[in-house]
This record gives structure tokens, C-alpha cells and sequence, in this order.
């Protein structure tokens, strides 16, 4: 019988790859991305935070930046309700380790997809996104893996009129503001305008991108850039250059200018770099069973599951692993109160509350810069990502949890959310593949 995977996002098919390499017949439930397909561009594990205190992006003695292994450190010693405490306690090597590991095993998969992950552990970029704000990554996505402007002398904003939403002198500003505000040596900061080429024009990049996969389109953008790089300049795209071809359209557009060009990190509706992430995981799953659909509910029985989908069809599964994500994906539901709707599994927030079965508006507090409790409602798992109880014992030996649906830290504030989801995705697999090789 096979195993179901439910969740077509990144944990979810970290989780059916990983058990089908194992040798595990396994099945995917893909319901949508949820919040994979918004994925900026960069992939984070234990990115810097300044709005959370015990995550500084710089070691405040020294004053030099910390590296993704130090913030990483710092996170498990601080934040006790973190899934990595959940996987690795506090040991910082054990983490890395892991996450080194996932980050690789994504690198496989993406490869033939013309997709690479770059960045280590031991330094972190400097990455602009679309307003001109910057993000302190760990690892970068082809398309804005190239912009650490702690490397350049000088920023290039592209201008691509009538782009919606986006004003290139706004994010020259803004770029050169939180370059001061972060202690960096600044780059010259412009905007080059009156170069874009007509026919790629649009109000938004979900329309100008795919042009940019086609070789002729490609031609007329390098004859509009021809000659404005030169060393120590990053021209600075918005994420605009092709879905399937990015890593050509940029190399072909580098030879024209004569110097280094990128995007910059996207933002929804603009982010065309989770879109790419999400094909090529879906083209990476290509010969795995694939169910397509929601699920309307599931069953429990003491040797498996009955998944039961709208479209009233059925999957009889040995094992289930849950990686539905939250809101985003539908995982965890505030519709009239808060709910994980398959199973009606307990939810709790980061401090400790139970939060499933009250209203939303209960646990949101007022205050824009305020820690939301709302925000890091899950469930609750033990080391094996097993889902507990209200009362803390295993639900179900064969019922595992991957990804944002494991509560107790806020995916976007503290940019941990990829790193949980290939960590706790891996880790379910390894245990799901011990309980069926055991034949249990």
C-alpha cells in the first residue's frame, strides 16, 4: 500500500522525492503551492530578523556580520519552540548539518531544471528586493542570486515602464536608506531609464517574464543594455527575466552589458522566482504518482488511512504525511475560528496557548511591529514529526507533519519557513521509510 504525501509545496515534495529515492511507493496529494510559489528568491534558514531581538544580523560586540551558522546557533539557543529545537535540540552541528544536507538534496532536484541554489552557510548575502528594501540571505535562487551589492560600487536600477505597482526612483532611495541603516558601505545608487525595449513592456512581470524565455526577445533586451555594465556595476532587473530560460536570458544579457546583471528579489503578485522554484519541483516529481484535488476529509484507522477528496474519490495510504502548510495553503483555517481541518488536530501558538476551535481575531494583538501568536499556531510534533495530542502523546504512529503546518515560530518574521519545511520534510521521510521498511 502506498504512502500519501498531502501538500504539493516544498515540504510536501521534498518529502514524496525523498521517499521515492528511498524505495518508498509513495503518492502526492497536490492541492495547490501554497507558499512556496511566493518565495522571493531567496531561500532562508536562519536568516537575520531585526524586528526579532535575539536574531541580529550582526555580532554586537564585533560588529562584523554573523554567517547563516551563527544566526542559526543563536536561534536554537533562543527560541524554544522552534521546530529545529524540536529536531535537534540545542546542537548547532547537528542543525547545519541537516540543513546542508536539505539544501543540497534541493539542488539535485532543481538542477535539470536550469535552477541552481547558491549561498553556504558560512556567509550570508546582501540581496535587494523589488521596493529597494534588502534582505540578509543565506541562500539565493537563480535570478537574484547574483545582487549582494556588498560586492559592487555601484547599483543600476533597470527602469521597465508601466510595471505596476513599481517605482525604480522610490527603490533607488529606499536601497540607499537601509544600506546606511544596516552599517554598510553604500554603492552609488541611479535609475537607467528610456532603454527598455517597447515590446517588453507591461504592467506585470507574470506577462514580461515568459517573453524573456524566447531567444529573440532575449536579442532585443541585450541590444537595449549593450555597453552600460562595467566592473564594480550590478544592473538591477526587477524579476523579470524568463521562467524556464533564467540562467541563459541573464549569462546572454551579462555578455552585452559587459558587466554584471540581476534581479532583484520579487514580492507578491511579483514573485517569479517561487513561480520557477515551484515548476521545477513539479518537474522533479514528473514520474511520481500525482493525485490531483483537495482533500475533504480524512479517516483513521489502526493500519493506515482512508483520504477522502471533494470530487468524493478515495486513497487507501499505509502512512500520511501532512505537509498543508497554514493559511497559505489551506493547512490551518480561520474561517469562523481556527482549525486544522482534516483531522481536527490541536493547535498551538508559540506561547504555549491552544488556539484551535476560538476565533482569529483572539489572538492577534494591536501594533504593526508586534509579534503576532496568531501567526505561529501548529501543531505540536514530537522528534520523529509525529503529531501530539492536546495532552502531548502521538496521535497516530503512522500520521507525520512537515513544513509550516508544525507550529511554533513565525515563517515570514523570523525567514526560517524553507529551511523547516526540507528539515522536518527529511526527517518524516527517514521515519516513514523505517515504519514501512519495518513492515510495522
Amino acid at each position: 500500500m502506498t504512502v500519501a504525501v498531502v501538500g504539493g509545496g516544498l515540504a510536501g515534495r521534498t518529502a514524496a522525492l525523498d521517499l521515492a529515492q528511498r524505495g518508498v511507493a509513495v503518492t502526492l496529494v497536490d492541492g495547490g503551492p501554497g507558499a512556496t510559489a511566493l518565495c522571493g528568491g531567496s531561500l532562508d534558514v536562519a536568516a537575520a530578523s531585526p524586528g526579532v531581538s535575539w536574531l541580529p544580523w550582526r555580532d554586537p560586540l564585533q560588529g562584523r556580520p554573523l554567517a547563516p551558522r551563527e544566526r542559526l546557533r543563536l536561534l536554537l539557543a533562543n527560541a524554544p519552540t522552534h521546530p529545529y529545537r524540536v529536531l535537534f535540540g540545542d546542537d548547532d552541528v547537528a542543525a547545519t548539518a541537516a540543513l546542508e544536507a536539505g539544501v543540497e538534496r534541493l539542488r539535485g532536484w532543481l538542477a535539470p531544471s536550469g535552477l541552481a541554489v547558491e549561498g553556504s552557510l558560512d556567509d550570508a548575502r546582501v540581496l535587494p528586493n523589488l521596493p529597494g528594501t534588502v534582505r540578509v540571505a543565506d541562500y539565493a535562487l537563480t535570478g537574484p542570486a547574483g545582487a549582494d551589492v556588498r560586492e559592487v560600487e555601484e547599483v543600476v536600477w533597470v527602469d521597465v515602464p508601466g510595471l505596476e505597482g513599481w517605482d525604480p526612483s522610490y527603490a533607488a532611495r529606499t536601497l540607499a536608506y537601509d544600506l546606511e541603516a544596516l552599517g554598510l558601505v553604500a554603492p552609488k545608487v541611479r535609475v537607467l531609464r528610456g532603454t527598455w525595449p517597447e515590446a517588453l513592456r507591461g504592467p506585470r512581470v507574470a506577462r514580461i517574464a515568459p517573453r524573456l524565455d524566447r531567444a529573440e526577445q532575449q536579442t532585443m533586451l541585450c541590444d537595449a543594455l549593450r555597453g552600460e555594465g562595467a566592473a564594480g556595476r550590478l544592473l538591477l532587473v526587477p524579476p523579470v527575466l524568463g521562467i524556464d530560460h533564467v540562467a541563459a536570458c541573464i549569462g546572454r544579457l551579462e555578455e552585452a552589458a559587459g558587466g554584471r546583471v540581476s534581479e532583484a528579489l520579487g514580492h507578491a503578485p511579483h514573485a517569479t522566482a517561487g513561480f520557477r522554484l515551484q515548476r521545477g519541483l513539479v518537474a522533479a516529481c514528473g514520474r511520481l504518482e500525482v493525485r490531483r484535488g483537495r482533500v475533504a476529509g480524512v479517516r483513521e484507522a489502526a493500519d493506515g488511512f482512508q483520504i477522502r477528496f471533494e470530487d468524493e474519490a478515495s486513497l487507501a495510504c499505509a502512512a500520511l504525511v501532512l505537509a498543508t502548510g497554514r493559511f497559505a495553503g489551506g493547512g490551518v483555517s480561520a474561517h469562523a475560528v481556527v482549525r486544522e481541518p482534516l483531522l481536527g488536530l490541536p493547535l498551538h501558538d508559540s506561547e504555549g496557548r491552544r488556539v484551535d476551535g476560538i476565533p482569529a481575531h483572539r489572538s492577534v494583538r494591536k501594533g504593526y511591529a508586534n509579534a503576532q501568536p496568531l501567526y505561529t499556531a501548529g501543531v505540536r510534533v514530537d522528534a520523529s514529526m509525529r503529531p501530539l495530542t492536546a495532552k502531548g502523546a502521538v496521535r497516530h504512529a503512522r500520521l507525520f507533519c512537515a513544513g509550516d503546518l508544525i507550529g511554533g515560530f513565525d515563517p515570514a518574521r523570523e525567514r526560517t519557513g524553507m529551511g523547516v519545511a526540507l528539515a522536518t520534510a527529511l526527517r518524516a521521510t527517514e521515519q516513514v521509510a523505517a515504519l514501512v521498511g519495518a513492515g510495522a
